[in-house]
């Protein structure tokens, strides 16, 4: 399965208070290879945040009382959403706008990642933006009451690579007789695909690439 890489960068702003932002940082654990800094500009005098990295922007705040040598990363919590307390924190001591620009993809699939986070000196508000057409209304396959015969709703994300859950459910097949593992995984993939097919109305042909009706006693 292809690896999500992203670049993250910045417009490094001005700090009217180094020393106060520089404590802010200090209470984030910065996610993957992302880089957040306080630096001094020699020539000008003046301090610069600068927010980078091969890394899609996100981090955890460290607690009050904390040793962040000590600080154990909670899984649960959503990284971004930690990236976006921290703009709000750091915003007080910001001389200018600051800027976060971030994209990503899984090699060259659609849809690519994107966005920017905007917040301004002093405020407590953070601007988010990204595409606005990464999955078309086109190819989510939306259903009305009406053409689902009263069942819930399905949305099947538009992001699957049908190709490639093909190919994995074939190799899959291969492992079925050996490991319960791999059959209970070939049931979900089987129920995914029936699922797109009968309930979101997405063509057969695209849910069913090539596939070949290989059952585990035949590999």
């Amino acid at each position: 399965m292809a690896t999500f890489v992203a670049t993250t960068a910045s417009n490094c702003p001005r700090l009217k208070n180094p020393e106060a932002a520089g404590k802010v940082l200090e209470r984030y654990f910065w996610d993957g290879d992302l880089t957040v800094t306080c630096a001094k500009d020699e020539q000008t005098g003046h301090s610069h945040l600068n927010v980078y990295g091969y890394e899609w922007p996100g981090g955890w705040r460290i607690p009050d009382g904390v040793d962040p040598e000590e600080f154990e990363l909670d899984y649960d919590v959503d990284s971004s959403d930690g990236f976006e307390d921290f703009l709000k924190e750091i915003a007080p001591f910001l001389a200018e706008p600051l800027t976060v620009q971030s994209v990503g993809s899984e090699k060259c699939r659609f849809p690519i990642s994107a966005c920017e986070w905007h917040v301004r000196p002093g405020t407590a508000k953070v601007e988010v933006n990204g595409f606005s057409y990464s999955c078309p209304e086109a190819e989510t396959y939306s259903e009305t009451p009406s053409t689902t015969d009263g069942k819930p709703f399905l949305l099947v994300p538009c992001s699957i690579d049908w190709s490639l859950l093909a190919g994995q459910k074939r190799w899959l097949l291969g492992h079925a007789t050996k490991s319960e593992e791999a059959a209970g995984l070939v049931n979900l993939l089987d129920a995914i695909q029936d699922a797109a097919v009968d309930r979101a109305a997405i063509p057969e042909a695209v849910v069913f690439p090539q596939e070949e009706q290989i059952k585990p006693s035949q590999v």
